[in-house]
């Protein structure tokens, strides 16, 4: 259960009505009062930012919901922000019914930049329409393998050639520093040649600056629609020669039907999805499968590995695989919390 706790005077956001931090100054170029929150927030440890119409900021500290402002932020701050961390149709988009999903960087001295995960949602209030902003921290890079403790059976998923490895996992079980982590150790290995393709929003780990060994490589496109879209993406795939993709969340039709489609190609594809367990996996999976464009080998490889024995589990971290030996391709299953 969370715990809202109002915030002492000393113990709030420092700047907040300080002249020279508005929250924007100028769209997409300047904007001191929000970058100025969120290195605060950062200071203290906080895994979650809320901004909502008609209310004060709040942050979440180690599951403590705290006020960090004593002033609530209007509509015309609201339209600034989501002007500046999205694009300047952002409001028109979230007036129409869009949920955007993007990623933000703060620079926090001259080498480190702080990155956030945002979903920005249209939400009705007393005046009528409004926005909720939630921010998340994104690590400059996910943990290691061994720092993850990551079993071997887990880690031999990047040796597939071909076929699918579904991530698993509740909210913030790590399902996706786990599908990195693994990404990561299969470009930096220099035995290994990869071409790896990402579709992600938003991109949460940057690895523009990775130099891999042996001339491995990765792309990461931010998908934003409505003029990019998880179909074109994958339309972008059959022209790239890619031997790996990525679709870093499966939550619709769309994106389970370009998962599908990339994984048909030849290559591997990794993905996760929201379950807390593997039974729940298989069953989301199967259910996600868009009914006309089902093919003829997902829905009942799926459910082959449904039947599949789970003594492959490790109890002592929730964490494990299955595979459906009898599918081709590949179909591996990885729960994580």
């Amino acid at each position: 259960m969370n715990i809202t706790i109002p915030i002492m005077t000393d113990e709030r956001w420092p700047d907040e009505g300080r002249k020279g931090f508005a929250w924007v100054e100028e769209r997409r170029r300047n904007a001191p009062g929000l970058d100025s929150l969120l290195r605060w927030a950062h200071g203290l440890g906080a895994s979650r930012i809320d901004i909502k119409t008609g209310h004060p900021v709040t942050i979440k500290v180690h599951g403590v919901i705290r006020y960090a402002t004593c002033k609530a932020t209007d509509s015309l701050a609201l339209a600034d922000i989501v002007g500046h961390v999205y694009a300047s149709d952002g409001m028109a988009m979230l007036g129409v019914g869009h949920i955007l999903d993007t990623a933000y960087s703060v620079a926090l001295d001259r080498k480190v930049n702080l990155r956030f995960r945002i979903n920005l949602s249209p939400i009705s209030v007393k005046r009528g329409s409004g926005v909720h902003i939630v921010m998340r921290p994104i690590p400059a890079r996910p943990a290691s393998l061994d720092q993850q403790m990551v079993e071997q059976e887990i880690r031999d998923t990047n040796r597939l050639k071909s076929g699918m490895v579904l991530f698993g996992g509740a909210t913030g079980s790590g399902k996706t520093t786990l599908q990195f982590g693994l990404a990561i150790e299969k470009l930096m290995d220099p035995t290994v040649y990869c071409d790896m393709a990402t579709g992600e929003e938003p991109i949460e780990f940057l690895l523009d600056d990775l130099r891999p060994p042996s001339g491995s490589r990765i792309s990461q496109t931010e998908i934003r629609p409505p003029t990019l879209t998880f179909p074109t993406f994958t339309r972008s795939l059959t022209r790239r020669e890619m031997s790996d993709g990525i679709i870093t969340e499966c939550r619709d039709g769309e994106t389970m039907n370009a998962a599908i489609n990339i994984a048909m190609m030849g290559g591997i594809l990794g993905t996760t999805l929201h379950a807390d367990s593997v039974s729940l996996m298989i069953q989301r999976a199967i259910a996600l499968c868009p009914p006309r464009n089902v093919t003829t080998w997902s829905r009942p490889s799926l459910r082959r590995s449904g039947s599949a024995s789970t003594s492959a589990l490790c109890p002592a971290r929730a964490a494990g695989v299955l595979r459906s030996a009898n599918s081709s391709p590949s179909i591996v299953i990885c729960a994580a919390s």
